[in-house]
């Protein structure tokens, strides 16, 4: 069995005003079950573990020297490890809850800083037969570019894309299938304004699977209409719709080549999934507009 591990979301940063007190003292630190049960789910999904040290399920209470999460957030997944000279796993002393909260206490705490949960987990002892050389995504005119390129393929079946508009919360957008070592790959999304997330699910013959690093772009389309569809053709029984710029109302017309209306779709900024299982094969016209009049039109086309 190898092990992964992964932060809490919440941390408690105790002000440095408080360090350096004449004895020692008991530090009770409040906390939601929810939030340690994540980071154990998190180590899950781990590509590897952050800290060695921390190698002990469900994981440890440590206290990082510094005065704000942010720098033991950044040691993360850095050659150094999680700070290995300035964080400090601790033992609990007492635990319980108080009016239905849960917390934890540390005696003998001489000095204050940042605490927080590391959680661990067991994970399948397989390594998969995939090296990936790169994994990096640019933006440009609303557009998201995944770019990747492997090293070695055996017994490789496919890459599942998947995005994130919160880092935690990821979903497909699209797999691709894996060509062989020595491979370039490609894929272009429009999530919308903001903050996303992207990484690969990379899954072998036998349904054994592992993630790739997380990356992450900041999208400002300044209010102008994009429309992106993946694939096209659409082979399969779903199409990925992504579209940006337009307004708070919208909606989407699948028209056949001789202009009848085929399905209406009720569609939002950033990324939709639409039903094609039940369309015969051949080229539609995709028109997707606002309440404000804003249209854009994409040719699609049906292959079974």
């Amino acid at each position: 069995t190898a092990y992964a591990t992964a932060l809490v979301r919440r941390m408690h940063t105790v002000p440095s005003d408080y360090d350096n007190p004449a004895s020692s003292y008991t530090v009770r630190i409040y906390y939601l079950p929810a939030d340690t049960s994540f980071a154990i789910a998190q180590a899950l999904l781990a590509a590897q573990a952050i800290d060695p040290a921390a190698v002990s399920t469900p994981g440890k209470w440590f206290k990082y020297e510094g005065t704000a999460s942010a720098a033991a957030i950044a040691q993360v997944g850095t050659s150094a490890g999680f700070g290995s000279g300035t964080r400090t796993f601790l033992t609990p002393s007492a635990s319980g809850t108080e009016t239905g909260v849960s917390y934890v206490e540390f005696s003998g705490i001489t000095s204050f800083s940042t605490f927080g949960f590391m959680g661990a987990a067991g994970t399948i002892g397989i390594v998969l037969p995939i090296t990936l050389t790169r994994f990096d995504a640019t933006v440009n005119n609303c557009t998201v570019t995944l770019k990747w390129a492997s090293a070695t393929e055996e017994n490789f079946s496919e890459y599942q894309v998947q995005h994130s508009s919160n880092g935690v919360d990821f979903g497909n957008i699209s797999i691709v299938r894996g060509t062989g070592s020595n491979s370039q790959y490609s894929f272009s999304h429009q999530p919308g304004n903001g903050r996303a997330y992207y990484r690969l699910r990379s899954v072998d013959l036998n349904g054994n699977f592992s993630f790739s690093k997380v990356v992450v772009i900041t999208n400002a389309c300044n209010g102008k209409r994009s429309i992106l569809l993946s694939p096209n053709p659409v082979l399969g029984s779903s199409m990925q719709l992504s579209i940006n710029g337009f307004g708070s109302v919208i909606k989407g017309i699948l028209y056949n080549s001789i202009g009848q209306q085929i399905i209406a779709y009720r569609l939002e900024n950033g990324s939709n999934t639409l039903a094609a299982g039940k369309l015969a094969t051949g080229v539609y016209c995709l028109l997707v507009m606002d309440e404000n009049g804003g249209r854009e039109a994409i040719k699609v086309m049906i292959s079974k």
